[in-house]
């Protein structure tokens, strides 16, 4: 197996709960689409959201080169960069591409309680 056939994007979501914090891989399409939502969002000189709480603290989305994206209540980032992202976009793609019971099921309604479906 040659070394670019063993390197993977990855995306996990902070969710404490004593266990943990799921992570799945992710093909390169789709980390593609997350980083897209990234790049479309405006620059922020907000502060970096505190995850020091219990439960839920954001997602990321790690690149093979280890190049890594983070998202959490209204605000992306990444090393050199920060986004304001109002709607979540960045953070909803990231946790929607989990695959089927990786989350609990109701992740939608207590992460997102806003949103219209």
């Amino acid at each position: 197996m040659g070394r670019d056939e063993t390197r993977r994007w990855r995306v996990g979501a902070l969710v404490y709960s004593g266990r943990p914090d799921p992570s799945w891989d992710v093909s390169p399409s789709t980390a593609a689409a997350c980083v897209h939502a990234f790049e479309k969002l405006e620059h922020t000189r907000a502060a970096v959201p505190d995850q020091a709480s219990l439960g839920y603290r954001g997602a990321w989305l790690l690149a093979p080169d280890s190049r890594r994206w983070d998202a959490f209540n209204g605000i992306a980032w990444s090393a050199q960069d920060r986004r304001g992202d109002p709607e979540r976009a960045m953070e909803r793609a990231l946790l929607e591409s989990a695959p089927d019971a990786t989350l609990p099921s109701e992740w939608r309604q207590w992460l997102f309680p806003l949103r219209s479906e």
